[in-house]
């Protein structure tokens, strides 16, 4: 047992040293192992195992395998990990981890961006797919609508960065974001949980419950519903328009964004015999918000917000949780597809099923994952930041997804083993995108207040086979190599089914020159095929201590855009984008010394991405623009250290440096406003050199985990941490506006719980500096130069939370 003062032993001082040199590390926050929720039948076989008690099991090669012995660069954060500050989202999964976010983002795209090393996607096009693919309980997507659902009931998430093409799918070479959810136990257990947060006066409640129905077969239910009033200020003021006498300023939503969530998951898990187990998941989710972002607007110097010219006297152009929002006037909303009363609102059901099937056949293992999704969103918002809401858009969509994956893995005594598999998926999106130019003139044919109406009907069928060989050269060195095929096929059909003929931008101008002529339909497709190989080398000197070299390659299909807006423009050819592809390495480590008390995971990477996929709004064209980035490089190292420095108390650590820089974007689209002087030549600026958006140069944290007995069956937990992240652009233009400087996020929390955890009451504070800081600025629609909108993360949280496991 190491002591504080005891004198180390000099090969611990040696490894750790080693590790140190490699100078980065994969973080890897060690789950508080007692506070895991009931119900977890894998975790708990695993930890019953005194040789592996306390190891970290995760999935990220497709079986359980402790976190030392993976050579992959993963974060893997427990059920404890996840309640210690509340984190029932992407977003703020992400806010834990260096060099990762993920963020919600309206407007009509994809929904959200998701950004691992500097490496993501923007979100301005449904036709986009992220370049972080998310797996929920084994079933792969791309979407990023994801990010609006709630987590609840979660037994691991783990961050996979770097490209994941041979275990994950499709659609992964910027990392992958793995959630598994708790299975029924042996014994009937469950919890309930409610809080209450004071600044959103946000109110939750969740619960669980789960055990044996028979030997054989075990049923967990998980429920949680929760509402918000919001936490930014809406400061418009109701009066006569200066646009529409008619129609006067109506006010949205005094705050912004209330929520209501109501969510829910079964389990059911079979097991007739050893060898055979069957896992089915049904997620369901209702969730209604009164809007899709809740934009604030940004200006430059002598600009104030405005519409057309006309400035909006309740907007302070500060990004500081005020802001004046309008909503449609009634008259013009009996008009409008999908504006219901003016007001914004977004409506979301989602669905997500899985079954797994697990067959041991002696020295192969089968498994078969069967996933189901359905998504349906209808958001009507305001896009351009002030009361005038001259700038609406209701962009509805469903999508429906199937896939298949049948993999077979070996386990023979000697020293080859493979694993082997294929994957299908078919996807069909129905969406469509009503807007205006700011004209709300009704059309003479059928009353229609908006502007366009645009449909599409889109299809994706994947086909994929993959295969992995593992040598041991020796008992202490492995070799690893493998590829995965993919057949990606995808298919259009878009159009404007509707112009209104009664608006105009000027005097002998209609609106209907910006756009492709209403009742014309285009066909596109397009077809691609891919090989990404890898392999690695691992060398495991001793039992807590592995390093590890790995080549890596990763493909993300291309696309056929499908934007809110279709412009005049628009044809078979372009609305098609090429394939992001990924290849380079990286070396890593991964260690524990002093009794296991000391923990380093490490690892150094360079990759060069082709293509990459940008999205980018153009205000003044009125226009959503979608390219290929011709190269990119990241470059960067990451560290995290833990150290238990006694039983009550445990320090973490984890910092991460990465370079991520075009090498080649000579064609980027220009920022509104930009001058010739400023690099913009015909619409188009050079980007080659410049940092990728949401790429800060470095982010850390470090904190402190403290738990103790106060009385007898009563104990105290606090908890510390104090995150730093560099400047970063927060747009794909890299307007000046929109570049978010370095700021800190202080957390902090205290509970008071029973020993064995059977209650627990916890007061949780997030982001106590109230810092407000961007994940996302489009120029704003209206008067693009020198104003974006911003849509940020969430500030100071101070949420008191009660919970009893039984």
């Amino acid at each position: 047992m190491f002591r504080i003062g005891m004198q180390p032993r000099r090969r611990d001082w040696l490894g750790a040293s080693a590790l140190c040199l490699v100078l980065a590390a994969t973080p890897a926050i060690a789950q508080d192992t007692a506070a895991s929720p009931p119900g977890d039948i894998s975790t708990r076989e695993v930890l019953d195992t005194p040789a592996s008690s306390g190891d970290i099991i995760v999935t990220a090669r497709k079986k359980d395998e402790r976190l030392l012995d993976v050579p992959v660069a993963v974060t893997a954060l427990g059920s404890a990990d996840l309640n210690r500050y509340a984190s029932t989202s992407l977003s703020k999964i992400g806010e834990q981890i260096p060099q990762v976010a993920f963020d919600k983002v309206g407007g009509g795209g994809n929904g959200a961006t998701f950004s691992v090393r500097g490496v993501g996607s923007a979100s301005g096009d449904k036709g986009i797919e992220q370049t972080v693919a998310v797996n929920i309980d084994g079933v792969q997507s791309s979407r990023g609508k994801l990010s609006i659902l709630s987590f609840f009931d979660v037994q691991q998430v783990e961050v996979l960065k770097g490209p994941q093409a041979l275990f994950f799918g499709k659609n992964s070479p910027g990392g992958v974001i793995s959630v598994r959810s708790v299975d029924p136990g042996r014994t009937l257990e469950g919890y309930a949980r409610a809080g209450y947060e004071f600044k959103a006066n946000e109110r939750f409640v969740e619960g669980a419950i789960g055990g044996p129905l028979s030997d054989t077969l075990g049923l967990r239910i998980a429920l949680r519903g929760s509402k918000q009033r919001g936490w930014i200020r809406n400061n418009a003021v109701a009066g006569p328009s200066p646009f529409d006498p008619a129609n006067p300023l109506v006010p949205a939503d005094r705050y912004a964004p209330a929520e209501k969530n109501v969510l829910g998951r079964a389990t059911l898990l079979w097991k007739p015999t050893e060898d055979f187990s069957a896992n089915l998941k049904v997620f369901l989710a209702d969730v209604k918000e009164n809007n899709e972002t809740a934009w604030q607007v940004k200006c430059g110097p002598g600009t104030v917000p405005s519409d057309f010219g006309v400035p909006d006297p309740n907007n302070d152009c500060k990004v500081d949780g005020n802001r004046s929002a309008g909503a449609l006037p009634p008259a013009v909303a009996q008009g409008y597809p999908g504006a219901r009363d003016g007001q914004p609102y977004a409506d979301t059901r989602a669905a997500l099923s899985s079954l797994t099937l697990n067959y041991d056949a002696g020295p192969l293992g089968v498994t078969s994952v069967t996933g189901f999704y359905i998504f349906n969103t209808k958001p009507f918002d305001n896009f351009d930041g002030t009361v005038f809401a001259r700038q609406v858009g209701f962009n509805p969509e469903r999508t429906r997804s199937f896939s298949e994956e049948l993999r077979v893995a070996s386990s023979f005594d000697g020293p080859l083993d493979f694993t082997a598999g294929a994957y299908f998926e078919t996807q069909k999106r129905h969406s469509a995108g009503y807007g205006t130019t700011g004209d709300f003139t009704a059309d003479p044919r059928n009353g229609q207040t908006n502007t366009w109406s645009r449909l599409d009907r889109a299809t994706t069928d994947t086909y994929s086979v993959f295969g992995q060989l593992s040598y041991a050269i020796t008992d202490t060195l492995d070799l690893t190599g493998g590829a995965r095929y993919t057949n990606e096929r995808k298919k259009l059909n878009i159009g404007n089914a509707f112009i209104n003929t009664g608006q105009f931008l000027a005097p002998g101008v209609p609106a209907a020159v910006l756009f492709l002529p209403e009742g014309i339909f285009i066909d596109t497709s397009r077809s691609d095929n891919n090989v990404s190989p890898e392999a690695t080398l691992t060398w495991k000197p001793r039992q807590n201590l592995m390093i590890y070299g790995a080549y890596k390659s990763g493909f993300k299909s291309g696309g056929l855009s499908s934007s809110s807006i279709l412009a005049a423009s628009a044809t078979r050819e372009n609305l098609r984008f090429r394939p992001e592809k990924a290849k380079g390495g990286e070396i890593g480590a991964k260690g524990e010394f002093f009794d296991r008390r000391f923990t380093i995971t490490a690892a150094i990477y360079r990759y060069t991405y082709t293509d990459l996929q940008s999205t980018s709004f153009d205000a003044v064209n009125f226009a959503f623009r979608i390219k290929n980035a011709g190269a990119a490089r990241t470059t960067g190292a990451e560290i995290d250290l833990q150290l238990r420095v006694s039983e009550a108390l445990r320090l973490t650590a984890a910092a991460g440096y990465n370079r991520a820089r075009y090498t080649d974007f000579v064609g980027a689209d220009c920022y509104a406003g930009q001058t010739v002087a400023q690099g913009c030549i015909n619409g188009l600026q050079d980007l080659t050199g410049e940092q990728l958006p949401r790429a800060p140069n470095f982010a850390g944290n470090a904190g402190f985990i403290y738990d103790s007995p106060i009385t007898e069956g009563i104990g105290l937990g606090l908890t510390g941490n104090a995150a730093y992240t560099d400047s970063y652009w927060i747009n794909t233009t890299n307007n000046p506006l929109a570049r978010q400087g370095n700021f800190w996020r202080l957390n902090a929390s205290v509970r008071l719980h029973e020993t064995d955890d059977k209650w627990e009451l916890a007061f949780i504070g997030r982001n106590l500096t109230n810092k407000y800081y961007g994940v996302y600025a489009p120029d704003k629609p209206g008067d693009g130069v020198g104003q974006v909108l911003i849509g940020t993360a969430r500030p100071r949280e101070l949420l008191l939370q009660g919970t009893v496991r039984f």
